[in-house]
């Protein structure tokens, strides 16, 4: 259904099935692909990262039990779970010091509901502390891993990332300190820093935190330091004189500020011996005599009575408190009974006026970073004969210097302010050096003043909006404009934009007077959704104050035109991507780059959330761009995480503010991004219905697919449909074949829910068949070859380097370690192109000229990716105990492999599917080769795997079934499900 406009737009390539959908409610939820790597360039460069190797123990075992630690009630006489963290790892270091264990025996405790250990303990047990007030109770055994858990994944030999294994090894590295430092919010503080006070009454600490990370046959433990804010550890009246500067009781503005400060801050109190934990709500007006509890009492006559406390600072109002995640039933106590409690982080936004009082952060040098963190490193002192716990592990870190790597300086892009201006960029800043690259004219700009003083500051007014104007004409955006002065009350605010609607006025510049910073920031709130929201007017905030302090009202104008041309539509730079889309292949090409980030403050909850930001450029030069931001919010007792929960409504909105912007929507997306979705999960996915097809699970059905020969060619469209009622789920696959055409594959994904019908994902079909197709050549290898292979020499080879085989080469590379890599192409440029794209990080890539170059007769696994309807290789060509994943041809007419590789005694023949093969396979139908099983049956079948001879050739037959499409479907479902959950 495309539209006139669009005619220029159809090509011998092939158009992404996103412009074809006109309507602006996007529904498409595949997730974007990461770039490839561009090619080397820049200047080399070595540079030291804050990561040191380190290893451990092999084969060590790593024992998780559910545990609790209880105290014995002394009215009740009955045990009872102990819930403060503190509390739990004081009773737990007194068990183990005092013996509570056997002297051979390792235990650490994570200070929640799990303990570790390299020794089994029996369970249920329960160990007391010497003084019988307090024990341990192991209920139970959780599971177990092991070092080499880590080791299998670093060399390559298992594919899922050993998350606990590594979160255990993590807790040790911290307990094995914890005589030494304080742990918060995962940051690591040593108890013997000098807190430093930086006013107000706060301290600042510096402190680290630590993390192992797996990689290519290493492991590296990466130190990163931090300063970080704290309430000071002392009685709550003393932190309110400190923080006024004065012993008094303070005024109502005083109050107001400590409301903030305090808000949510933990208390403990003298009546329950500084034990009893409640959250600050606000200061309250009444004072002890004042407030009267349910007896009747007076605070002041209840803590005397009650609590043997004679209070003196009755003067002081009360503070209203709650118990902690009991926030229906607050509470009042006096300001002397209270007590901040320790190791609390301050981490609320600063206003203006205590950001003047601080000192100026200072950013240190990159030397003075290196120094930091090799200096917390070594006062770490992991290698420590005394430090017992790594001892027991064999931890051991080469901390002399840190890890270095190689890397390359990059040009910097080419920034034009207009077309014959360039940029020169300085410091990060690009200087507009009097240019803009299209300026926007404005037919009608008010200059107002929201203020109640204009007599007072009119000279400043005029002073700014001649300056402003002046800096417009120098640089050439034309102006029509009105001044207006307006009082900074709701319905005076209503009126002006009213009226400015009413005149059509384009943009209305708000200069802002006030006393204080609420009142400014309430004033702002009013002109947004009375101007922005209400009229749909582009406004301009600027505080009239900030125009007074400037010392330079030129620069500060410059600035001001930046946001004013940008919001105008204008374009103030242009970036030149010549050597980013230097593989454009047609002028008629409609690319949008994207960006995506998450931002945590120093300690995510639900007051202070995580901010999600998705950047996408309106154009395929990046010299516009719009944004989506949202919060996120974790769970409760999580920590925040890096993946963006509604990345996929973002995307829809930027793409179709694209749509709305250029007419069509992009046919290349270029999106930057930090993580990329797991193998893992697909590989058992697959796995798993692999399995059960070959088990004749009666909840897997899928009929043969239907193939429709187009002017009896190679082209041919093909349906795919299946169910697993299993699993909930159905789907199918539509798609077009066009060899002659890249890519050769396009159509989409269909995935519902089996109960009720509902569509629940549209995908690419490219990305999910060339996706699913070379994970399940993979599985294939690892049932039947990577037993026999040894990464420091073993050989791949792929055949056929167009979508099929770059996803080849994508997920062996992923998932093993390749000595050597060789690429063949019937159209070499194909080829060369997928060298250079992995050159960056894969510098053992080889080009073949032909077939019958001897290289290939090293290779121990072999993958064709062909349409070929001629046999590329023969028995002679390939060695013995190669392993082949043939997975090119699904038409009968259709061959890689030669008769006498098929037929040959040292051969085995696997296939996805027996019915399937016999039908649609031509290697299979024309040699009339025997098969030996279905790969499912292989899964759960070791036996069989290790029973095939090690000079045998083994060849995995695929036509692809739809099965495999539904299951690539659902890992992609459910990641963006659990996403969402998140």
């Amino acid at each position: 259904m495309a539209s006139n406009k669009q005619a220029n737009y159809i090509r011998k390539e092939r158009i992404p099935v996103l412009s074809a959908i006109p309507s602006a409610q996007l529904k498409l939820s595949s997730l974007p692909r990461r770039p490839a790597p561009a090619q080397p360039s820049g200047q080399n460069e070595s540079l030291l990262t804050n990561h040191f190797p380190c290893e451990f123990k092999k084969n060590l075992p790593l024992y998780q039990y559910d545990v609790a630690i209880e105290e014995i009630g002394s009215r009740s006489g009955e045990w009872y779970e102990v819930k403060g963290r503190a509390r739990c790892a004081l009773i737990m270091q007194s068990i183990v010091s005092n013996g509570g264990f056997a002297t051979n025996v390792i235990v650490w405790y994570d200070e929640q509901k799990c303990l570790y250990s390299t020794s089994q303990l029996s369970s249920p047990m329960l160990i007391h502390s010497p003084e019988g007030q307090s024990r341990l109770n192991i209920k139970s055994f959780a599971n177990q891993w092991s070092t080499d858990d880590i080791q299998n994944y670093i060399t390559g030999r298992a594919t899922e990332y050993p998350y606990d294994a590594v979160r255990i090894l993590e807790t040790l590295l911290k307990k094995s300190l914890q005589d030494r430092i304080q742990v918060v919010n995962n940051n690591c503080y040593f108890l013997d820093e000098v807190a430093k006070p930086v006013g107000g009454g706060f301290y600042e600490r510096f402190g680290f935190v630590q993390s192992l990370n797996l990689t290519s046959h290493r492991i590296t433990l990466s130190i990163q330091t931090k300063l970080t804010t704290f309430y000071p550890e002392m009685s709550l009246l003393d932190f309110v004189h400190t923080h006024i500067g004065a012993k008094r009781v303070p005024n109502e503005y005083e109050w107001k500020k400590l409301n903030r400060t305090l808000k949510n801050c933990s208390i403990v109190t003298q009546q329950s011996n500084w034990k009893q934990v409640f959250e600050i709500d606000q200061f309250d007006k009444r004072r002890p005599g004042e407030i009267k509890i349910e007896s009747g009492e007076t605070l002041i006559e209840y803590f005397k009575n009650k609590k043997n406390i004679q209070l003196t600072q009755t003067n002081y109002p009360c503070v209203q408190v709650y118990f902690p995640n009991e926030y229906d039933k607050p509470c009042h106590l006096p300001l002397e009974v209270c007590r901040i409690r320790a190791w609390q982080v301050y981490d609320k936004p600063l206003s203006k006026a205590q950001e003047a009082q601080q000192p100026r952060k200072y950013i240190p040098k990159p030397y003075e970073r290196h120094n930091a963190i090799m200096k917390m490193l070594q006062k770490c002192d992991y290698n420590s004969r005394s430090n017992r716990l790594c001892r027991e592990v064999g931890f051991s870190i080469d901390d002399s210097q840190m890890l270095r790597l190689n890397a390359r300086v990059l040009t910097q892009p080419q920034i034009q302010t207009g077309p014959n201006s360039r940029a020169n960029v300085r410091i990060g800043r690009i200087p507009l050096d009097g240019h803009l690259f299209t300026p926007k004219p404005l037919s009608t700009l008010s200059i107002t003043y929201f203020g109640n003083d204009i007599e007072r500051e009119r000279d400043l007014m005029k002073k700014f909006a001649d300056t402003l104007l002046q800096v417009m004409n120098n640089y050439h955006v034309d102006v029509r404009y009105r001044k207006h002065t307006v009082s900074p009350t709701i319905d005076k605010i209503t009126e002006h934009f009213h009226s400015m609607n009413e005149s059509k006025c384009q943009f209305v510049l708000c200069v802002m007077s006030g006393r204080s910073e609420e009142d400014l920031k309430q004033l702002k709130a009013d002109i947004k959704d009375c101007g922005t929201i209400k009229y749909g007017i582009m406004t301009q905030c600027v505080l009239l104050s900030k125009v007074a302090a400037n010392r330079s009202l030129t620069g500060y104008c410059e600035n001001l035109i930046r946001k004013i041309n940008f919001k105008n539509s204008g374009i103030n730079t242009k970036v030149n991507l010549n050597q980013s889309l230097k593989n454009k292949k047609s002028t008629t090409d409609a690319y949008m780059f994207f960006g995506a980030d998450v931002i945590h403050p120093t300690n995510v909850t639900r007051q202070h959330p995580s901010i999600a930001v998705v950047v996408g450029s309106c154009d395929s030069l990046c010299s516009t761009t719009a944004v989506r931001v949202c919060q996120q919010f974790p769970k409760e007792g999580k920590c925040s995480i890096e993946t963006i929960i509604g990345m996929t409504d973002m995307v829809e909105q930027l793409l179709d503010n694209y749509r709305q912007v250029n007419k069509i929507l992009p046919n290349k997306v270029v999106f930057y991004r930090d993580e990329n979705l797991s193998l893992s999960p697909l590989l058992e996915v697959l796995a798993d219905v692999l399995h059960r097809y070959s088990k004749h699970d009666p909840s897997l059905e899928q009929p043969l697919r239907s193939i429709l020969s187009i002017n009896n060619q190679q082209n041919a469209l093909l349906n795919l449909p299946c169910i697993d009622t299993q699993r909930g789920y159905m789907c199918v696959k539509t798609i077009t074949s066009f060899p002659e055409i890249l890519p050769a594959i396009d159509g989409v994904v269909s995935l519902f829910n089996s109960n009720n019908g509902r569509l629940l994902l549209i995908a690419d079909a490219k990305e999910i068949t060339a996706r699913r197709t070379a994970t399940v050549s993979f599985l294939a290898t690892k049932l039947l070859a990577l037993n026999k292979l040894k990464n420091e020499n073993a050989v791949l080879t792929i055949i056929g380097c167009g979508v099929q085989g770059r996803a080849h080469l994508d997920v062996f590379t992923e998932l093993f370690k390749w000595n050597k890599i060789y690429l063949w192409s019937r159209n070499m440029t194909h080829a060369i192109d997928l060298q250079s794209v992995y050159s960056s990080k894969l510098n053992n890539i080889e080009l073949l000229e032909n077939l019958n170059d001897n290289r290939i007769q090293q290779s121990d696994v072999i993958c064709t990716c062909t349409a070929s309807e001629e046999a590329l290789l023969s028995l002679h060509q390939v060695k013995k105990g190669v392993h082949i994943n043939a997975v090119g041809s699904f038409r009968a007419t259709m061959r890689e492999l030669a008769d006498d590789l098929m037929l040959s005694s040292d051969t085995t023949v696997i296939v996805d599917s027996k019915e399937s093969a016999m039908k649609e396979a031509g290697e299979i139908i024309q040699s009339k080769a025997e098969i030996l099983a279905e790969l499912g049956e292989l899964i759960e079948n070791n036996e069989f795997c290790n029973d095939i001879s090690k000079d045998k050739i083994t060849i995995f037959k695929s036509v692809g079934m739809a099965i495999e499409d539904l299951a690539a479907a659902i890992v992609l479902y459910e990641y963006l499900q659990e996403c969402r959950e998140k």
